[in-house]
């Protein structure tokens, strides 16, 4: 019997001992079963039975009468009695017969014990009707039992869907570490089209799993013997096709290699869960079966359950079987086509899934869209998106600072901001004339997490055909704000409009006309020099390999690397590496370059070799942004320079400006004779003798050894009879040597940048958030 179907010991003699007997008969017609009227009142009576002393049943007679015949049915527990139809898919795909047939002894027994007493209440008698009752299977097709194939069954799903998790662990780490190390915006900001990115790796990976998907296939011949090959190798395809995409869309959301290699194997295992709990609610088939399908390894999972069914059958994947329901389920089937159309559905579903959520997703580098980016026309309209354009330029020319101008010099003291706006309306006319060309900044913004402000609101405008050194101490805000002018951070507030285009909302575009040469080298360490600017030069748009060659060439001239050109990054010295970013900063030549900190690590000559190539591309009108550590690199390079502190522009003008707007003069240092009179007092005595031939000079400090005193500007008719004294009688004073500098660029940036004492530039990368020493 059935377990868990425990009838009272009355009916169980009936059934197992006498069922001929008139024993069978009495024990139906003597109050063992109850009469009720209807159904309703039967299936209460049945809710109130202790199901753990007996399961209980239903028989619901509809006809019992000599005209109509007998008709009734026998309801029970669905759980006591085998599914016919689970039977019979079981005796349709396997030919093994149900060998759980002879469960139905005891209910064909009972069906029986009813029919003949039935039919004796029917005929008048006392008693039952003899009848015989004979069970046996259905007849079935002659089938191979194949128990290994059996036995592998249970575990070659899941076999097939880890088999993929590697492949899909290893894109998406690999697509977070070129964003982690910064590679990827490294490109896109030298002008790389994210369309042509994404593509470039789907072939590469896509290639490798399709020869691995070729391999696959091929072995499958022997396992899969009733299987085409073609289906299988189709199956694996597109497999790959999924998993690929699956793993760019799981890139998109992690900053960190490590925590993605952890995710996105946990994810991958998480999604197939649905899949195993649709089968066990459902296992007769249910639309559940396509919907959970958008889920790469639940197709896997349940295109390896039609291939084991139709294998252990003898049928194969055929294209025969292609479309073949292995549910029987008419109502919701489910055929290997399904599972294949499936999988090229996500495939094509998580590509455009990785497009949105990588534009909409906040990076640690790069800027985002707004989430509803794809319903703004202006996305999809260049005509709208250029008129967008200019309605921001009219907006960042309108009334600006006198940080805009050239000629201007600003005073970080009270009275700037009327100097700004006295000044501001004499620049608009010069503005707008070079403003497709040039860098207009108004307002930009910087705010981290936590309330810290590393760029508060800065004005500033570049030129064309000018080199603009951006100067200041740790924690200025020049990284920010050059990352925001790139696009590696997303501005709080305001904007800034390069080439005509607003860094918030066309950054896309200005990366074709931009050149950068950060302070961390975009550079594979596996490739040598020549590919490197070769494959920057195609990113560049060079039309044909061999002008990208040219012109790789001549690049690795001009920074005087030629000699290296076959020499892997890894072999090249510090300074050599960043002769290479320059030389890639400028390829194809591009409207605006800005230079991180271009000449560190180089020995003297390489620097100088290197301002001379800064220098020819401003004279080919080229607008260059420099930060750097070496005041007197700026000193001789720029054309304009602009000081930062506590995140704004400070001061803005030339070297000489600055210089005559902040310098204090001249500096008088004379050095004490060694051995002699060191004092304070013998210190003032000499200051006192320099202060009466120049009125107007004052102590600056000096050495123990030392003495230093500022002269103005103003009295240097007066330094010639100084320097006669000190000649002549200077030992008088113990004093053994002299010497007579002017204000130098460090003198500005130190009055300018006094007492601004800040935080550090937020975060924005490690090393590249240091200032000028």
């Amino acid at each position: 019997m059935q377990p868990g179907w425990t009838p009272s010991a009355g009916l169980l003699q009936c059934l197992l001992v006498d069922c001929r007997s008139e024993a069978c008969v009495d024990y139906a017609m003597q109050g063992n079963f109850e009469v009720h009227p209807n159904v309703s009142s039967a299936l209460k009576a049945v809710d109130a039975v202790d199901v753990n002393e007996v399961c209980p049943f239903l028989v619901e007679a509809s006809s019992l009468n000599e005209e109509s015949g007998i008709e009734y049915a026998i309801r029970m527990n669905h759980s006591d009695v085998p599914q016919t139809k689970v039977e019979w898919r079981f005796y349709k795909f396997f030919g093994e017969p149900p060998s759980i047939y002879k469960d139905y002894w005891a209910f064909v027994n009972m069906q029986s014990l009813m029919d003949r007493a039935m039919m004796g209440v029917l005929k008048g008698k006392g008693e039952g009707i003899d009848l015989e009752l004979r069970v046996q299977p259905f007849p079935w097709q002659a089938y191979t039992l194949d128990v290994g194939a059996i036995a592998a069954s249970g575990f070659f799903s899941l076999l097939i869907i880890f088999a993929f998790v590697i492949p899909t662990k290893t894109i998406a780490t690999t697509m977070v570490e070129e964003k982690e190390q910064r590679l990827r915006e490294g490109m896109m900001l030298l002008g790389l089209r994210p369309e042509i990115y994404w593509c470039s790796w789907f072939a590469t990976h896509f290639a490798m799993l399709a020869f691995t998907s070729t391999g696959m296939a091929l072995v499958g011949t022997y396992a899969f013997t009733y299987s085409d090959t073609s289906l299988i190798w189709l199956f694996y395809l597109s497999c790959s096709f999924a998993v690929c995409s699956f793993a760019f869309f799981m890139s998109t959301f992690f900053s960190s290699a490590k925590v993605a290699t952890v995710m996105v194997v946990f994810l991958y295992i998480a999604f197939r869960i649905p899949g195993v709990i649709v089968q066990v609610m459902w296992p007769d088939g249910s639309p559940w079966y396509q919907y959970i399908s958008v889920l790469p390894p639940c197709a896997i999972g349940y295109f390896t359950r039609c291939l084991v069914t139709l294998e252990i059958g003898q049928f194969g994947v055929t294209w025969d079987t292609l479309n073949l329901d292995i549910l029987d389920n008419p109502e919701a089937p489910y055929t290997p086509a399904d599972a294949i159309r499936w999988l090229v559905f996500d495939g094509f579903l998580y590509l455009a899934l990785t497009w949105y959520f990588d534009q909409v997703v906040p990076k640690q580098w790069g800027t985002a869209l707004p989430f509803y980016f794809p319903l703004m026309p202006s996305y999809w309209s260049p005509a709208r998106r250029k008129r967008l354009e200019r309605k921001a330029l009219h907006e960042a020319l309108s009334p600006m600072p006198a940080t805009l101008l050239a000629e201007t010099a600003l005073s970080p003291t009270e009275d700037a901001s009327e100097d700004r706006n006295s000044a501001g309306s004499a620049a608009m006319s010069d503005l707008s004339a070079d403003w497709a060309r040039g860098v207009h900044i108004k307002q930009l913004t910087k705010v981290f997490e936590g309330g810290k402000v590393a760029v508060d609101g800065i004005d500033l405008s570049i030129h064309p055909g000018e080199v603009t050194a951006l100067l200041g101490h740790n924690g200025a805000g020049k990284t920010t704000t050059i990352a925001m002018l790139t696009g590696m951070l997303q501005p709080s507030a305001g904007d800034a409009v390069i080439g005509g285009r607003s860094v918030s909302r066309d950054m896309g575009n200005i990366r074709h006309s931009l050149g950068l040469c950060p302070q961390f080298d975009i550079l594979w360490d596996s490739i040598t020099v020549r590919e490197h600017l070769e494959i920057f030069a195609q990113i560049k748009g060079a039309p044909s390999r061999s002008a990208a060659c040219g012109q790789a060439e001549r690049a690795a001239r001009s920074v005087d690397l030629l000699t290296k050109i076959d020499t892997p990054a890894s072999a090249l010295s510090g300074g050599q590496r960043r002769k290479l970013s320059l030389a890639i900063a400028f390829m194809g030549d591009p409207e605006v370059v800005f230079l991180d900190e271009p000449t560190s690590g180089m020995d003297p000559y390489a620097r100088r070799f290197s301002w001379e190539v800064i220098r020819a591309h401003r004279n080919d009108g080229c607008v260059i942004v420099l930060t750097t550590h070496f005041l007197d690199e700026a000193d001789l390079l720029a054309d304009r320079v602009a000081i930062m502190a506590a995140g704004q522009v400070a001061a803005v003008g030339s070297p000489l400006e600055l210089k005559a707007k902040y310098g204090c003069g001249y500096t008088l240092t004379a050095t004490l004779a060694p051995g002699g009179d060191h004092s304070e007092a013998a210190k003032a005595v000499l200051a006192a003798r320099v202060a009466a031939k120049v009125p107007g000079a004052e102590r600056a400090g000096g050495a123990a050894a030392e003495v230093r005193l500022t002269l103005p500007q103003e009295a240097s008719g007066a330094f010639p009879d100084l320097l006669r004294d000190l000649e002549d009688n200077g030992a008088a004073f113990g004093v053994a040597g002299f010497g007579l500098s002017c204000t130098t660029l460090e003198d500005v940036f130190l009055r300018v940048g006094e007492g601004s004492n800040s935080a550090d530039d937020a975060n924005v990368g490690g090393d590249e958030a240091r200032g000028v020493a």
